[in-house]
């Protein structure tokens, strides 16, 4: 019962004390309910209006699944989550890949914001959910950075840091699979 009221206690931290609810759920590590939320919050691309993609000549890409979606936004989590740990580790001794989850997964609760947005933006007021949707977004990014330097007891430009390499070795890997993929492909064709 303790541990499930501190839960409660830290997503409730999240709207009044982030820093100090990032820092607790780092320690305390609520993985179910941290791995929970990053789960539930990426379900986003089902609730997504399915549209094909920009018409190239007559020909109109389809529209992407939402379960590929959804796996590869699990897979990009889990890849940056790795980043961060790596990264971070090799600025301080402090925290762990657990305690990043737990923290990370109690940043993502603001995303859960976005499911209401996409109802709101459905039913013809897509602008002002457009526009409180970027705020929800913003805040859940500042989160991120909070949970890494809390995670990590890195300074603030530290977290920043950590959070931008990060991404950029996620985005240069997912470049350079690309690129060999493309290389795969041609090979394949001319033979």
């Amino acid at each position: 019962m303790k541990s499930a009221a501190n839960l409660v206690d830290r997503l409730g931290g999240i709207l009044t004390r982030p820093t100090g609810a990032l820092r607790a759920a780092a320690e305390e590590r609520h993985l179910a309910a941290a791995i929970g939320l990053i789960l539930l919050a990426s379900l986003r691309p089902f609730f997504s209006p399915a549209e094909g993609g920009d018409p190239i000549g007559s020909y109109v890409p389809p529209a992407p699944s939402p379960a590929g979606e959804w796996a590869l936004g699990i897979v990009l989590t889990a890849l940056f989550l790795l980043s961060v740990h790596l990264i971070a580790r090799a600025y301080t001794d402090h925290g762990s890949l657990l305690g990043l989850i737990s923290a990370y997964g109690l940043a993502a609760f603001p995303k859960l914001l976005h499911f209401p947005l996409l109802l709101w933006a459905r039913t013809g007021a897509p602008q002002p959910a457009a526009v409180v949707s970027y705020a929800v977004s913003l805040w859940a990014l500042v989160l991120t950075v909070l949970a890494v330097r809390e995670s990590y007891r890195l300074r603030t430009a530290g977290a920043v840091v950590t959070v931008i390499a990060a991404a950029g070795a996620v985005l240069l890997l997912l470049t350079l699979l690309a690129i060999g993929s493309l290389l795969l492909l041609g090979l394949a064709l001319t033979a």
